[in-house]
C-alpha cells in the first residue's frame, strides 16, 4: 500500500512537472511571437506624432528580443527542442541540429532598409552546459548584416568530432543577395568556428558569395545554390561569374576531416 501510494505520488509529480515545461514552451512562444510582431509594427508605422521615434522604438524592441532570448535559452535548456510554431510564424527563423544540441534563430531587424538586416543568435548545449552566443552583435563592423538561417547539417569526422554545417542568405539590396555555409563545432563549454574547408591554399570555416538576383536569370526559377551531395560526401558552391550564378560548382570532397577543394570533381 505505501509503495503504491508512492509510486502514484512520484507519477504525479513527475506528470505535473511535464505539464508546466510544456506550459512554459508555449508562455515563451506566445511572448517571442508578440515580441516579433511588435518590431514589425514599428517597422511598418507611419505616425506623424514628433514625440515617438520609431526607429528607436524598433531598436529598443530588437534589443528586448534578443536578451529575452538569451534568458529563456539558458533558464530552460529544453527550450533547444521546443517548436516556437507562433514566434516563427511571426517571423522567427529556427534551424536546430538533429542531435538538438546546436540551434540557430534569425529575424529581420526591420533596421536595415533595402538592405536586409538579420539577428543572428545560438543556443547551443555542452557537457558543461547551456550556452547562448550573439553572432553579429560588434557594431564596429559595419557591414555585418547577419544573414537569415534556412538549413542546418551534422557532419561527423573520424577523430570523433561534431561538426554542424549552417546554410545562410543575406538581402544587400533589391536586386543584390549573398549565401553562405558556415562551420561550428563546440569545445568544453564554448562554441566556435570549424575550420572544415581546404581550400587551395588555406583552411576555412567559412565560404560565401554574392550575387545579381536579376541577372542571374528568372527570378520565379531555382538559381544555384550551396549544397550537399545526397551522401553529404561533395560540397558544392556554385560559380559566380561577375555578378551572375552560373551552373558551375567548385566542389569540396568529404576526406573524414574536411571538404577539400578538388578541381576534377563533379
Amino acid at each position: 500500500m505505501h509503495h503504491t501510494l508512492k509510486t502514484t505520488l512520484l507519477l504525479t509529480l513527475l506528470l505535473a512537472t511535464q505539464h508546466a515545461s510544456a506550459q512554459s514552451m508555449t508562455d515563451i512562444d506566445k511572448h517571442m511571437s508578440a515580441m516579433l510582431d511588435k518590431i514589425t509594427y514599428w517597422a511598418e508605422y507611419n505616425g506623424n506624432d514628433d514625440k515617438i521615434s520609431a526607429s528607436d522604438s524598433l531598436s529598443d524592441q530588437d534589443d528586448k528580443l534578443s536578451k529575452y532570448l538569451q534568458k529563456v535559452s539558458l533558464k530552460y535548456p529544453q527550450t533547444i527542442k521546443a517548436q516556437f510554431t507562433q514566434a516563427a510564424k511571426s517571423g522567427l527563423s529556427i534551424v536546430t541540429s538533429d542531435d538538438h544540441k546546436v540551434r540557430f534563430y534569425s529575424w529581420d531587424t526591420h533596421l536595415g532598409g533595402t538592405m536586409r538586416n538579420y539577428a543572428d543568435r545560438v543556443q547551443y548545449q555542452t557537457t558543461k552546459g547551456t550556452g547562448f552566443k550573439c553572432l553579429n552583435c560588434d557594431t564596429t563592423k559595419d557591414e555585418d548584416y547577419g544573414e537569415d538561417f534556412d538549413g542546418i547539417t551534422t557532419i561527423h569526422t573520424q577523430s570523433n568530432k561534431t561538426v554542424y554545417l549552417v546554410f545562410g542568405s543575406s538581402k544587400i539590396s533589391t536586386k543584390d543577395r549573398a549565401e553562405s555555409i558556415d562551420a561550428w563545432e563546440t569545445e568544453g563549454s564554448e562554441l566556435k568556428s570549424a575550420n572544415i574547408f581546404k581550400a587551395k591554399t588555406k583552411d576555412l570555416s567559412s565560404i560565401g558569395y554574392g550575387y545579381d538576383m536579376f541577372a542571374s536569370g528568372d527570378v520565379n526559377k531555382d538559381i544555384p545554390h550551396i549544397h550537399l551531395g545526397k551522401d553529404n560526401k561533395r560540397l558544392y558552391i556554385p560559380i559566380v561569374d561577375g555578378e551572375i550564378v552560373t551552373a558551375k560548382y567548385l566542389v569540396y570532397v568529404w576526406d573524414g576531416h574536411q571538404f577539400v577543394f578538388d578541381k576534377d570533381a563533379h
